[in-house]
């Protein structure tokens, strides 16, 4: 039998990228950065700032949260 050293990085779905900033904005406030650091934690390496902020203005466009 093989042991081999394989990790076992898996990266959550960006699907649950939108369903992670709302839960971590409704239980704190954060600027784009504090919460793309918080993100990364996560496992959302792939994400951008760019994109971030781009989802955010969506999100506050469609009522889910606002900036200060």
């Amino acid at each position: 039998m093989k042991n081999s050293k394989k990790e076992n990085n898996v990266a959550p779905s960006k699907n649950f990228i939108v369903p992670f900033i709302l839960l971590l904005l409704s239980r704190m406030s954060l600027h784009g950065y504090e919460l793309n650091q918080k993100l990364q934690a996560f496992g959302f390496q792939t994400l951008d700032q760019g994109n971030l902020y781009r989802l955010l203005r969506h999100l506050e466009n469609d009522n889910l949260v606002q900036s200060e």
